[in-house]
């Protein structure tokens, strides 16, 4: 939509409107729900599970990875490495490339080890 467009305030209020209201929700009926039926170190180990998966998810959206195992799951901690790594474009480009080539080789050998 272009953002001269009228009905693009309208439409930026409604999705404002929607995520506070979903947010709300989830603060103040799931969270609760969620720490009284689970142990605290559970919810700790929950926790610094998700922080691991931080460090090594993408940055950004990358369309033309793979999205079905076993690939992603090769691909999507490669792609945070290459993203945290890169600077400047000129070593982004090597990294992606780089990135590119030690996937291909990891899929490569996890599919004739399944052959094998």
């Amino acid at each position: 939509m272009d953002p001269t467009d009228q009905r693009l305030e309208p439409l930026v209020m409604e999705v404002m409107r929607s995520v506070k209201e979903h947010v709300a929700e989830e603060e103040g009926q799931v969270f609760p729900k969620i720490r009284d039926a689970i142990a605290p170190e559970t919810l700790d180990q929950m926790g610094e599970a998700l922080e691991n998966a931080k460090r090594f998810a993408p940055t950004r959206p990358h369309p033309h990875a793979p999205s079905t195992p076993p690939a992603n799951l090769v691909a999507g901690p490669m792609a945070g490495a290459v993203d945290r790594m890169a600077g400047s474009r000129g070593r982004r480009m090597v990294a992606m490339t780089a990135g590119a080539a030690a996937v291909g080789f990891l899929v490569w050998r996890a599919s004739r080890r399944r052959a094998a």
